[in-house]
């Protein structure tokens, strides 16, 4: 028998029961909102035990890559003998039929979690009251009490795991042989000899933002580094492409490894020289552990959830978002705001995968107004914090963007203008756009690259 009680009997004058059921469901009804969903409001925000209880199953079973449908989910339930706590399989399937379109689960989720915040503050307010009432509290340690309460409520979510913090004398080891041996350190070709001679490569845990202005070659160098890493390398990509769909990267991608005009592949031109070409890089472009991620507006959660599920089933070494402000955010704020909140997070989500993420930033109209249109890195004032938040700031220039006659066309520079911890420069390659093609001047198309002569070029 079904002892258990789903009316809104229970509800209390802080909660939204409504809101809390239609999180559910939109999380049963698609799995790809989960991350999203669970980023603003993780399973302690719902005020029924039930919910709570239906929601970090739903978390645990897509983590471990089950469906999340609801006869899953009362199985998993059964399976563990809680069935009857969550109000059986019939209420499952009252919130999957009540479930709201999934473009709205994040607005829901705000609900859940405001309402959450709520009933914290009513919790620490009598905890405070309670203290001011108490003649037995030490006048001396209300500053203390007062502080820790308020840093509770700014918190506003669940308490977080306790990690080990690690000594210098923990450390010290392991970076000597760091030192000693920079193979052990992870580093990811960039695939322009000259780039990785400036920076080692890109380093596990770093945020790389790459700027320019539209048109200038954003999206050919990041997916230029992206093919270097999966195809050369072999080290499995997740590129986030905002802009374009996973058919034109693809197309961007054959144009590049074949040397096939993309103008041809796109008007449907080819020659038998052309298709010849294509045939002989197939094996090595569909052998590559390359996942491109077409969703649009994605948020920090759902790439989050996406990184974490393509890291379980295939190891993950390199994450491209492309680019920043195509994301969607929950905030209310001005979009600088937003922009900030999104590089921090991309930070992150950088040290939490130890990977290197790659994030493109339109820069604003800053060059275009100078008479010298190179970028400086004052031209991303308008993008938040992504200049203090980055680890290495590459800006792209291109003269011919803006004199088709210049002495320079074809050249594209990019300039390193921070490198934290490291040199900055100016590295000129060569633009090959009707490849979809960055390359440096003077490296052949398969050299080797190693760790240990980019970092002794540098030195």
């Amino acid at each position: 028998m079904n002892t258990f009680d789903y009316s809104d009997e229970q509800a209390t004058v802080n909660a939204d029961h409504d809101a809390e059921r239609a999180v559910l469901g939109a999380m049963m009804l698609d799995s790809r909102c989960i991350g999203d969903v669970a980023a603003i409001a993780p399973p302690a925000t719902f005020q029924l035990p039930a919910h709570e209880r239906i929601a970090e199953a739903l978390i645990a079973m897509d983590a471990d890559g089950c469906p999340t449908d609801p006869v899953s989910v009362h199985d998993d339930f059964v399976r563990r003998g809680q069935h009857s706590r969550i109000g059986g399989g019939a209420y499952l399937h009252r919130i999957y039929a009540a479930a709201p379109p999934v473009a709205q689960a994040t607005y829901y989720a705000g609900i859940v979690r405001r309402w959450y915040q709520k009933r914290l503050l009513v919790t620490i307010g009598t905890r405070l009251t309670q203290m001011g009432d108490d003649p037995t509290v030490d006048l001396d340690d209300i500053p203390d009490l007062y502080a820790a309460a308020i840093k509770e409520l700014d918190a506003g979510l669940v308490e977080t795991p306790s990690v080990a913090i690690p000594s210098l004398d923990d450390l010290f080891e392991t970076t000597i042989e760091g030192i000693e041996h920079p193979t052990t350190a992870i580093k990811v070709p960039t695939g322009i000899r000259d780039l990785d001679a400036l920076l080692g490569g890109w380093g596990a845990g770093q945020l790389i933002i790459i700027a320019a202005r539209p048109a200038i070659g954003k999206s050919t160098l990041a997916l230029g580094a992206g093919r270097e890493a999966s195809i050369r390398h072999g080290v499995t990509t997740l590129l986030a492409s905002l802009e374009m769909g996973a058919d034109e990267n693809m197309r961007r991608v054959i144009s590049a490894e074949a040397k096939v005009g993309l103008h041809r592949i796109n008007t449907n031109t080819l020659d038998d020289t052309d298709w010849a070409r294509i045939a002989s890089r197939q094996e090595r472009i569909t052998g590559a552990p390359f996942f491109i991620d077409e969703t649009p507006n994605i948020g920090i959660g759902q790439l989050r959830h996406n990184a974490h599920e393509i890291r379980r089933r295939h190891g993950l070494g390199l994450i491209i978002v492309d680019y920043i402000q195509l994301m969607g955010t929950n905030k209310a704020e001005n979009r600088q705001v937003e922009v900030s909140e999104l590089s921090k997070s991309l930070k992150v989500l950088a040290k939490e995968m130890q990977v290197p993420v790659i994030a493109l930033s339109q820069l604003n109209r800053g060059p275009e107004s100078r008479t010298d249109k190179k970028p400086v890195m004052s031209d991303m004032r308008e993008s938040g914090s992504l200049e203090q938040d980055a680890d290495i700031v590459i800006l792209m220039h291109r003269e011919d963007a803006y004199d088709r006659e210049s002495p320079r066309a074809g050249e594209v520079d990019l300039i390193v203008a921070k490198h934290r911890g490291g040199p900055t420069g100016t590295i000129t390659c060569a633009f090959q756009g009707h490849y979809s093609r960055v390359a440096d001047m003077a490296k052949t198309d398969d050299e080797p690259w190693t760790p240990h002569a980019a970092m002794r070029d540098a030195a």
